[in-house]
């Protein structure tokens, strides 16, 4: 039953785990792994992909950190529509890479605490064009400095 929950919640939402140093002023560097389910629209298309980021920057105050990633994005083919047995509308599978800047505001300084994250950049490949992604999450705390971090995300690509 865990497992099944698990499962539609990564689903229903995009999430994001990265391992992250505590909330100390200085160097703070992130690694990411997610998974991405998103629906756009008006039809019933539906895109998955997996994706790695890694972000490096500068914790300011305890609550701002700026600094900047890179990204590796996962994208399988799309298809939308079938006219006469063939796709209306179809993207063959790439590897999107976003560069971006990242500014995160935690709300508290605890051992849990939410945060809001928001990326801007652009994607390298394919024409893509501007990355925005704007998260919503939570950060637990670890021992050794270290947290696990698990987000939300709105994320605006050109597919």
């Amino acid at each position: 039953m865990k497992r099944l929950l698990f499962i539609c919640g990564v689903l229903l939402f995009a999430c994001t785990a990265s391992l992250a140093q505590a909330i100390e002023k200085g160097y703070h560097g992130l690694v990411e792994a997610g998974y991405s389910l998103v629906y756009f629209g008006s039809s019933s298309t539906k895109v998955n992909w997996g994706e790695i980021n890694t972000v490096h920057g500068y914790q300011a105050t305890p609550n701002l950190f700026v600094g900047a990633g890179v990204g590796f994005h996962f994208v399988p083919e799309v298809k939308d529509g079938d006219i006469g047995g063939k796709p209306h509308w179809k993207r063959d599978s790439s590897m999107e890479i976003p560069l971006f800047a990242d500014f995160r505001w935690t709300i508290l300084n605890k051992r849990v605490t939410p945060f809001i994250d928001l990326r801007l950049g652009h994607d390298l490949t394919n024409g893509s064009g501007m990355y925005q992604c704007l998260n919503i999450g939570c950060r637990f705390a670890l021992m050794n400095n270290y947290a696990i971090n698990a987000m939300i995300a709105l994320d605006s690509h050109k597919l």
